[in-house]
């Protein structure tokens, strides 16, 4: 299974690896960005805070291995995906306010909850959006950094059956 701890680090490459998996499409986070299609662990979101980086990747709960559930401290199930968001200066961890919401497409919103969980000296940000396959969340997360800047990412994901 996977170690999600990478998903929110620069290089991301088990997000890539994740992405083989399972269908979905992300929409860029900033207009700049070109569109992407991908997998609901498609490539993470990312974008400037100051002179960090956010970056916010999607994985569906039911593809984590049971240590890696245990460690973020989620369910495994189908109809739950983790949402990791992490703020990183020169690669180093860096402590944020995270909030957000998901929206599916009927138009349901729900708060998400995110709460910091730190590993092996990184330091994640982690909420459970839940949504029933197939479905497309979308998601507004607004991070804020120690100083008071703050960002707002907006991007979806499809969550295949």
């Amino acid at each position: 299974m996977t170690d999600v701890r990478a998903c929110a680090r620069p290089g991301l490459l088990v997000v890539a690896c994740l992405a083989l998996t399972s269908a979905c499409s992300g929409a860029p986070s900033t207009p700049a960005a070109s569109a992407s299609s991908g997998q609901a662990t498609a490539m993470p979101e990312t974008t400037v805070l100051g002179d960090a980086e956010v970056s916010a990747s999607v994985v569906p709960t039911r593809g984590l291995s049971a240590v890696v559930a245990r460690r973020y401290g989620v369910e495994q199930a189908r109809n739950r995906v983790l949402v990791l968001v992490s703020l990183t200066e020169d690669e180093a961890p860096q402590t944020a306010a995270v909030s957000g919401q998901a929206r599916d497409l009927r138009g349901v919103a729900q708060v998400l909850s995110f709460r910091e969980v730190q590993t092996d000296g990184f330091i994640d940000y982690v909420a459970v959006a839940t949504a029933t396959p197939p479905d497309t969340l979308r998601f507004e997360l607004d991070v804020a950094d120690t100083s008071g800047q703050r960002t707002t990412l907006r991007f979806s994901r499809d969550l295949a059956p």
